[in-house]
């Protein structure tokens, strides 16, 4: 849930088609989702042939770390400059007191 609510948020700042990733996990056990919303309309959540991993071995842990470094390195500076491009109208936009940037848990749903 808290996936789809932070594609929502980056939907209401103005980002769209960029993906969220999650990780679902129950014990040592993860799964990696994936997000991407072409619009403010719907959410797609990728879930066919995830990755999943076992952070108890070693191999499963560097295999995690390994994806972890792979968002830092190629993720991190893109979504930095996509809020960069947004930054203007999501002030422009909380100075006027605009009614987008109220968020409520309907947003979130």
């Amino acid at each position: 849930m808290y996936s789809v609510a932070t594609a929502k948020f980056f939907s209401a700042l103005g980002i769209e088609d960029f993906p969220v990733f999650a990780l679902v996990a129950e014990g040592s056990l993860g799964v990696l989702t994936c997000l991407r919303w072409p619009s403010a309309q719907y959410v797609k959540m990728l879930e066919a042939n995830a990755r999943s991993f076992d952070i108890a071995t070693p191999i499963g842990a560097f295999h995690f770390a390994t994806f972890l470094c792979l968002l830092a390195t190629e993720y991190a500076d893109e979504v930095g400059r996509k809020l960069e491009e947004v930054k203007g109208d999501f002030i422009r936009k909380y100075k006027n007191s605009d009614p987008s940037l109220r968020w409520n848990m309907k947003q979130q749903i």
